[in-house]
């Protein structure tokens, strides 16, 4: 009997890309800011560590500003 969750690393992070995009897409939209007005991304999860970390997920996937605070 095989396992139906795919619990590597990869697809765990396909996952949070998938959420993040998912919630920051909806963000955007509700609240008219653009991604280049966000000056600070605070991101706490005990769960998931990747590297690169989750906040440069975000970063890089919605071309947020580089010079960012990283908290």
């Amino acid at each position: 009997m095989s396992d139906p969750f795919d619990l590597t690393m990869s697809s765990a992070r396909q996952e949070v890309e998938y959420v993040l995009e998912l919630c920051f897409d909806e963000l955007f939209k509700r609240t008219n800011v653009k991604p280049k007005d966000i000056d600070i991304i605070i991101v706490n999860c005990s769960l998931f560590n990747p590297t690169p970390s989750i906040a440069a997920i975000v970063i890089f996937s919605f071309f947020l500003s580089f010079f960012l605070s990283f908290l």
